[in-house]
């Protein structure tokens, strides 16, 4: 039997008065038919084997997952799955130059359904505040805000408007992830 190896980034986890441990985020996808569910700190990180899957078959599987979490949790939980290859291709990326790095805040990486279209990345241009840098890699953005995340002038509000539901990382904790389960 084929099995693949996935992340799950969860939006909305231990966050807004929605409180889940990673004991319960085991068991629901356990309950799902996903194997060996290994959250990855308390904020909706979780690593996965899904039995019969391919490694792109994260869509049906996202969609089960969401379904299966909404239902479990009560609420929606917005799920943005990656395959190992992908995201060990993404903890290789080195997308701002060293000497941007200084002077800034953390970087970030965030994760998107789908692939900016042209017409979003000039919408996410003039979004983008003129100290913060973003760079477009597909279904994800690194921004590297010039202060912290608290502190940007983003409007995270108005960047769903222009590339859909999304959820945010820091670049560490993808870098950690890759490192612990996909290396």
């Amino acid at each position: 039997m084929t099995m693949a190896r996935f992340v799950a980034f969860l939006r909305g986890i231990n966050v807004g008065g929605h409180r889940v441990t990673n004991e319960e985020l085991a068991t629901v996808f356990a309950e799902l038919g996903l194997v060996d569910a290994r959250p990855f700190l308390a904020s909706g990180n979780v690593v996965f084997d899904a039995p019969g899957a391919e490694s792109g078959s994260g869509d049906a599987i996202g969609a089960h997952l969401e379904h299966g979490l909404g239902d479990a949790l009560g609420y929606a939980v917005p799920t943005f799955l990656r395959s190992a290859e992908h995201l060990r291709a993404l903890a290789s990326m080195k997308p701002f130059p060293p000497d941007a790095l200084e002077g800034h805040g953390k970087p970030q990486v965030i994760f998107l359904r789908r692939p900016v279209t042209p017409s979003g990345q000039v919408a996410l241009a003039a979004l983008t505040p003129t100290d913060d840098l973003v760079v477009v890699d597909g279904a994800e953005l690194h921004w590297l805000p010039v202060a912290g995340v608290g502190d940007t002038s983003l409007d995270l509000s108005a960047l769903a408007g222009v590339v859909g539901p999304h959820t945010v990382r820091t670049r560490n904790t993808v870098d950690r992830i890759a490192a612990k389960f996909f290396a």
